[in-house]
């Protein structure tokens, strides 16, 4: 089945349009409940280099990373607050617009530590500390 036509997506995608406000559960917990544009707003995905990452890590609510070793794609819940940061810093970046479809992804199926918050690592850390 394509992700696209799973009913989770489809269900997401009649929310996207349909509500002004929306809980996302997590194994029977919300773990965020807002408007869809303020969600909108805050949850984005920003794709910048591994190093400004690095540097940037503390600031961020990162609720999920993708990393290829020289670039890394962070969903973050405060980009409000990341996209002055960044300019400030002068990093190059790309800003991606997330769906609620992503952004739920994000929130439930995001890496997550084993503290229970949003901080991520990427999966090459996580490898090495198993080895």
């Amino acid at each position: 089945m394509n992700h696209s036509d799973s009913p989770l997506a489809i269900e997401m995608h009649a929310v996207d349009k349909s509500f002004r406000e929306v809980a996302i559960l997590d194994e029977g917990r919300i773990v965020q409940q807002s408007d869809t544009e303020s969600l909108r707003r805050q949850v984005k995905q920003f794709i910048l280099p591994r190093a400004a990452f690095e540097t940037l890590r503390p600031e961020l609510q990162l609720l999920d990373l993708r990393d290829d070793g020289q670039r890394v794609a962070v969903t973050v819940a405060n980009a409000p607050q990341v996209e002055p940061l960044l300019a400030r810093e002068g990093i190059e970046h790309r800003l991606v617009d997330l769906n609620l479809d992503e952004i739920f992804e994000a929130y439930v199926v995001g890496k997550k530590t084993n503290t229970g918050n949003s901080a991520c690592r990427p999966e090459a850390e996580l490898a090495a500390e198993e080895t």
